[in-house]
């Protein structure tokens, strides 16, 4: 006997997206029959192709890509400043 755990990897990896799609679905469908407690709140990563799409940062990743937007921002600033004055003079 596999345990759900088990189940869902092999969905995963067999059928990918599409079977992790019909699991989530009969999930849904068969939740109310057996009168399942309610699943908790979902990630925007989890919904339903939204999740494809909008996918959330670790909090130390994050702070690395706003910090590599910024440096970028200051130096295009300086390239900026430095083709004013070579055009001014």
């Amino acid at each position: 006997m596999l345990s759900p755990v088990q189940i869902d990897h092999l969905v995963n990896a067999y059928l990918g997206w599409l079977g992790m799609q019909a699991v989530a679905t009969a999930d849904l469908a068969v939740r109310p029959v057996m009168d399942l407690p309610e699943p908790p709140e979902r990630r925007i990563n989890e919904l339903f192709t939204i999740g494809d799409f909008a996918k959330t940062l670790p909090d130390y990743q994050s702070k690395y890509v706003t910090r590599l937007y910024d440096q970028g921002q200051k130096f295009q600033q300086a390239l900026n400043d430095m083709r004013f004055y070579m055009t001014s003079s």
